[in-house]
């Protein structure tokens, strides 16, 4: 789940959510992880927490889950990382004042170098192109260092991404319009 900020009943939520899983799944082998990211700051990093449910100091129903205050967290150290889904994430984490172009360059190479499933690369590149948000001069800043021999070749690679992507909405296109025919 993501939220904009920290809800007081986050954790009774959770619990709700994990409980319903488990017993619309009808297995005892039913297993949910659950993560709440926070596109905020002051939610406090990751932390695992914990809900219990007691009566008279009897532990009921019990989970544990993870928070993660995406805001304070800093996005250049998870554009180094070896995680695809941290890149991605990394459009709502803290980023310095200066070089969020080439940051969010460097973002959107990893994603189209290494994520090897091409549903999964659209779905992060989109996420970075969407969420990283850049001002007017950053996106001019962007579009230059695109045109440079440094990046040439992620030019090169965004063209054939989003040519698939035009191609794939063609033929939806069609294919909406020979079944209303």
């Amino acid at each position: 789940e993501i939220q904009m900020e920290r809800e007081p009943e986050m954790d009774w939520r959770v619990l709700q959510y994990n409980a319903g899983m488990v017993l619309q799944r009808r297995s005892p082998d039913t297993r949910v992880i659950t993560f709440v990211f926070y596109h905020c700051r002051g939610a406090g990093g990751i932390a695992k927490r914990r809900y219990v449910l007691d009566f008279h100091g009897e532990n009921l129903l019990e989970v544990g889950y993870w928070s993660v205050g995406l805001g304070d967290l800093e996005a250049e150290e998870y554009a180094e990382s070896d995680n695809p889904m941290a890149w991605a994430l990394a459009s709502w984490m803290h980023r310095r004042r200066r070089g969020r172009a080439r940051l969010r360059l460097r973002l959107a190479e990893r994603i189209l170098r290494l994520a090897g499933d091409p549903d999964y690369r659209r779905l992060l590149l989109d996420t970075v192109r969407t969420y990283f948000t850049l001002s007017p001069a950053e996106r001019a800043e962007e579009a230059q260092l695109l045109q440079s021999a440094r990046y040439g070749e992620v030019r090169e690679m965004f063209q054939t991404e989003f040519g698939k992507l035009e191609t794939a909405a063609e033929i939806r296109t069609k294919r909406h319009v020979l079944l209303q025919l």
